[in-house]
């Protein structure tokens, strides 16, 4: 990816989100010494490796080995819980075949991309699992595999332990200084999984550990808006507004996109999903496919319910949770198909079907890097 990134920002030089946030970083950052926003980690990072220089080509230089090394650091975090989750524990030796899988399954997941529907001025998929051309996503998504795994540990082990706790916290601090969509979805999951979990006259025992794992990210947060609030020139020059209507998703974030459009788009996005579960619904049954899927679940809701209002309102914020979550969602259907050992006929043929969907899936997200490349464009 590294060697992708250098190619479409600093041979091509292919219009994205990258150059945007380069250069906000070295003219009204680090130029006219205004102040970072809010989730400030990517330029913060970029900076510092810079040696806090201002030459925007030195910044891309080190913008792009940075991106790249965050989605290696993803694949590598992606194959530790994997194998943590084949295994049912943290520690544990694989075999080669099973190395292989969770490698497999962790390259994949970040090559994917919903199935082409049709050309539209916006992503293949409406929600698609990974955004290529966003520096602040990417260097926030091995913080979330991290704190996903971490999750998982806590819901799947019999014995809950504080300290794990207390790293869900911290990785949850540092995820939400690079971007803190994914706490908009792991707060309530991870919350509510570990509330089912206990008879109603124990949730009391779950204050502490909660609070340990869940309350500094949610002052963060409310830090965040309210540096937003004062900082106004980090938002477009306008103070942030949010409003409740639905559905706010497709009516404020896309509004170019035509209903029926929209819906195929979002058809597109999850059709992945309904087919692996309508082909394998035991699979509704596991804790991490119960976690992705309710993260996925609640990040579409806040897309579909909450928007920003003013300049900022064709932005589509409450998109990025659902990325998130599509990623999270996609990389465990990938790694439960890689595991799937069918005991008949019929099974060797629901599983070809759907890794013949994947292999789709896998081809439109090939097409979508070359299409940045073609076009110089990801709309």
């Amino acid at each position: 990816m590294t060697a992708y990134y250098w190619y479409i920002i600093l041979v091509e030089n292919v219009p994205t989100d990258i150059q945007i946030h380069l250069q906000y970083l070295a003219q009204q950052v680090c130029t006219d010494h205004q102040t970072i926003p809010a989730n400030g980690g990517f330029y913060l990072v970029v900076w510092l490796l810079a040696g806090f220089s201002c030459n925007y080509t030195l910044l891309s230089k080190i913008a792009v080995v940075f991106l790249g090394a965050c989605w290696g650091t993803a694949v590598y975090l992606s194959g530790l819980v994997g194998a943590q989750i084949i295994c049912g524990r943290a520690t544990a030796t694989l075999s080669a075949s099973k190395a292989a899988t969770v490698l497999v399954a962790a390259i994949t997941s970040c090559l994917v991309f919903p199935v082409l529907v049709s050309r539209s001025p916006f992503y293949i998929g409406l929600i698609p699992p990974n955004v290529y051309h966003n520096s602040t996503w990417i260097s926030a998504l091995p913080w979330v595999i991290a704190v996903f795994g971490l999750g998982l540990r806590q819901l799947q082990g019999e014995a809950k332990s504080l300290r794990t706790e207390a790293y869900i916290g911290v990785l949850l601090l540092v995820g939400a200084f690079f971007k803190p969509s994914f706490a908009f979805v792991f707060i309530p999951t991870y919350a509510l999984l570990r509330v089912s979990q206990l008879p109603w006259h124990r949730w009391h025992t779950l204050v502490l550990p909660l609070g340990i794992a869940l309350l500094p990210v949610v002052l963060l947060v409310v830090g965040q808006v309210v540096w937003l609030a004062l900082y106004s020139q980090t938002t477009l020059g306008e103070k942030i507004h949010l409003a409740l209507a639905f559905p706010a998703g497709w009516r404020y974030a896309m509004p170019h996109l035509p209903w029926s459009r929209a819906l195929l788009r979002f058809c597109s996005s999850f059709a992945l999903p309904a087919l692996a579960y309508y082909l394998r619904p035991d699979w509704l049954k596991r804790v991490p496919h119960q976690f992705s899927l309710l993260c996925a679940g609640i990040g579409f809701l806040l897309f579909m319910l909450v928007y920003e209002t003013g300049v900022r309102a064709k932005h589509g914020n409450f998109l990025w949770q659902c990325f998130y979550a599509n990623h999270l969602l996609y990389w465990m259907i990938i790694l439960s198909a890689l595991n799937w050992q069918p005991s008949s006929a019929s099974e060797y043929s629901r599983r070809n079907f759907l890794w013949a969907a994947i292999g789709l899936n896998l081809v439109s997200g090939l097409l979508y890097l070359t299409i940045l490349v073609v076009t110089k464009s990801f709309f």
